[in-house]
């Protein structure tokens, strides 16, 4: 992985869940870097388009715990969002190195 890519630099730092409004911000940060093409989603189980419809007035969380990893397009390097969805907290975006596990 390339530390001193310009591409990713800024989601490099990790942020700690603690609220809903948290959980909502990393989303919403995350759904912006997929629209600039920064980063992909890496697919797993539940799809990312799951988490940010929750967020809609009408919206459904997908699960109690949520977990999404993706991946800068220019380096490859790895990202985690994960949180407990029932109270929005007890989770992070961070970066990840090889498989994350």
């Amino acid at each position: 992985m390339n530390s001193s890519c310009d591409k990713c630099a800024d989601l490099r730092e990790t942020f700690e869940i603690r609220t809903p409004g948290d959980l909502q911000k990393a989303a919403r940060v995350a759904l912006a870097n997929i629209e600039d093409d920064t980063i992909k989603e890496i697919p797993g189980g539940q799809a990312f388009s799951q988490l940010v419809k929750a967020f809609e007035p009408e919206g459904v969380w997908p699960d109690d715990f949520v977990e999404y990893d993706f991946e800068c397009l220019a380096c490859g390097q790895r990202f985690r969002l994960s949180a407990e969805t029932y109270h929005g907290s007890s989770g992070s975006w961070r970066p990840i190195e090889g498989d994350g596990r």
